[in-house]
C-alpha cells in the first residue's frame, strides 16, 4: 500500500488520453488497515473454477501466475474492507482489489481480475457443452456482488467530468459512480465503440513508470441536475449518465476557424498545404470535421428526463409551459 499516493489521470497507456475517467486525480488517503485476513490462509473451498472467490478474499484468476484478492476483516458478506479514497475533491469509501506484482505483469492473470472486478465471470462449460444452471446462478450472484462492490456511493458530492475551461463548468454533484477497469486500447472494435481495451500486456514503458497495464473508467453515474431543480422549482432530479463516445474519441476539440474543416461548402480544389498535391477532398474535410466536438457535449443521459414546472408554472416566463 501507499497511503497519500496519488495517481494522475491519464497515466501512460491509458487509451484515449484518460477521457473514460473522471477526477483527474485519485489520492489513497487510508494510513493504517484494521487486522486483515491472510489471502493465503484456507478457509472454506478454495477458489476456482466453481468458486470463483474464497472466504478469505482471493479471487480464482486461472491456471495463471500470481494471486489478486479482495482485502477482507472477516468472513461475512460485509467483510471487504472500505479504503478511503478521493476522487478529485470528493472523499469516498471504496473496495480495492489488490494484485501482487507477478499477476501485474501476466495478461491472462490481469483478463481474469478485470473480470471479475467488472462482474462479467462466465460460468465454465461442462464436457456437454452445456454450463450448470446452479453454477450459472451462483456466478450471477458474484458478479452482482462486485457490480456493488465497484458502486461508489458520492453522497451528493462535486466531480469533474472533463476538463474545465472556466472553474466548475464540467463538475456536477453525484449521488453515485460505478467503476470498471479496462486495459489498453487493442485496436478499434466493429462492435464496441470503446474499442477493444482489453490488452493487459505490460511494457519497459509502463514498467519504469511503476504503471500497470490496467486503468480505472466511468461505467455510468447517477448525477444531480441542479440547473433543472431551480429553474422548475420542483424536487430533486437525478439521471444516469454515461461518457458521450464521440468526446471519449476525440474530446472537445472545434474546427479551427478559416480552416478547410469549418468550411463544409469550400469546393473539392480548396488548397490544403499537407494533402496531396496541395488539394485536399471534400472527404477529407468531412473525417475532420467529424473528430470535433463544437458542442462540447461530454455526459449522455441513459434515461428521458421530463421538464415539468409542477406548480412553478411562473418560473418558466413564457406564455406556455415547457411540458405544453
Amino acid at each position: 500500500m501507499w497511503p497519500g499516493r496519488r495517481w494522475s489521470f491519464r497515466p501512460i497507456g491509458q487509451a484515449f488520453e484518460g477521457r473514460l475517467w473522471c477526477g483527474k486525480l485519485v489520492t489513497l488517503n487510508t494510513t493504517r488497515t484494521p487486522d486483515l485476513i491472510d489471502p493465503t490462509l484456507p478457509l472454506g473451498e478454495t477458489q476456482g473454477d466453481h468458486n470463483p472467490e474464497a472466504l478469505n478474499g482471493r479471487i480464482h484468476i486461472g491456471p495463471n501466475a500470481g494471486m489478486a484478492f479482495w482485502p477482507r476483516t472477516d468472513i461475512t458478506p460485509h467483510g471487504v474492507f472500505a479504503f478511503d479514497v478521493s476522487i478529485g475533491d470528493a472523499k469516498v469509501k471504496m473496495p480495492l482489489m489488490f494484485v501482487n506484482n507477478i499477476a501485474a505483469t501476466d495478461p491472462d492473470s490481469l483478463q481474469y481480475a478485470a473480470n471479475h472486478y467488472n462482474g462479467a465471470l462466465r460460468p465454465p462449460v461442462g464436457a456437454d457443452g452445456k454450463t450448470n444452471p446452479d453454477l450459472s446462478k451462483h456466478y450471477e450472484g458474484v458478479n452482482a456482488t462486485n457490480r456493488r462492490r465497484a458502486t461508489v456511493d458520492v453522497k451528493g458530492q462535486t466531480i469533474a467530468f472533463a476538463d474545465a475551461k472556466q472553474s466548475g463548468d464540467t463538475s456536477v454533484p453525484v449521488e453515485w459512480l460505478q467503476i470498471q477497469v479496462h486495459g489498453r486500447d487493442a485496436g478499434v472494435s466493429m462492435n464496441n465503440w470503446i474499442g477493444e481495451l482489453n490488452l493487459y500486456q505490460t511494457t519497459g514503458s509502463l514498467e519504469g513508470a511503476q504503471q500497470p497495464p490496467f486503468y480505472p473508467r466511468l461505467y455510468c453515474a447517477l448525477i444531480w441536475l441542479k440547473q433543472v431543480e431551480r429553474f422548475s422549482g420542483s424536487g430533486p432530479k437525478s439521471v444516469r449518465v454515461q461518457y458521450d463516445g464521440h468526446y471519449v474519441r476525440y474530446g472537445s476539440a472545434k474546427p479551427d476557424v478559416g480552416s478547410d474543416a469549418s468550411r463544409p461548402e469550400a469546393g473539392s480544389g480548396a488548397s490544403k498545404p499537407d494533402a496531396p498535391n496541395g488539394v485536399s477532398k471534400p472527404g477529407d474535410r468531412a473525417a475532420e470535421l467529424a473528430k470535433t466536438n463544437p458542442a462540447e457535449v461530454f455526459l449522455d443521459f441513459l434515461e428521458v428526463v421530463p421538464l415539468t414546472m409542477g406548480a412553478n408554472g411562473n418560473r418558466s416566463a413564457g406564455i406556455a409551459r415547457p411540458e405544453s
